[in-house]
């Protein structure tokens, strides 16, 4: 476990995951991930469809020419979210993957976060870029819920992912 950001990493070979202790129920997680304000907060501010079981959720990002539908399987208040990746204009390996959130509190007050991207692999041709991708969006969850304000992307004219920075 990483003291500084309280994220810990786990490798497996079929998944992508990481747990992080954040300041804050897993009520208010949860939130973060399964309703479209939630997600304008910390993912990007270009959230569309529907959060609901058996929705799809679609994510745009300023400036790029790219979008991800996100199917939403299941939504459970206040421990569970899954989606599978109907499409990523620009990671086309995203399609049929699926990205599961987990909610649990624990007994000192704060909650402790579960991602796990299940068939992203550290075979694929995206995965560091990938990880450094969650990696920032973590942290911006994490600012999110413990101190209301997230890092959403923002296009910075340099076509790359640009998030402000907040003090810690």
């Amino acid at each position: 476990m990483n003291r500084a950001d309280h994220t810990c990493e786990i490798t497996t070979p079929a998944a992508f995951t990481r747990r992080r202790v954040l300041n804050a129920s897993a009520d208010r997680a949860f939130a973060a991930i399964a309703t479209s304000e939630g997600l304008r907060g910390w993912w990007t501010p270009l959230v569309g469809g529907t959060t609901a079981a058996g929705g799809d959720l679609r994510f745009e990002f300023e400036g790029l020419d790219q979008h991800i539908v996100m199917h939403v399987e299941a939504s459970q208040r206040p421990s569970d979210v899954l989606w599978t990746c109907v499409r990523h204009t620009a990671l086309p390996e995203w399609a049929g993957t699926q990205v599961s959130w987990s909610f649990q509190d624990q007994h000192d007050g704060t909650c402790e976060l579960r991602l796990a991207h299940i068939g992203l692999t550290a075979s694929l041709e995206c995965f560091e870029h990938c990880e450094i991708g969650w990696d920032r969006f973590l942290a911006s969850i994490a600012a999110y819920v413990e101190r209301g304000q997230g890092n959403p992307y923002r296009d910075d004219g340099s076509g790359t992912c640009s998030t402000a920075k907040h003090d810690a």
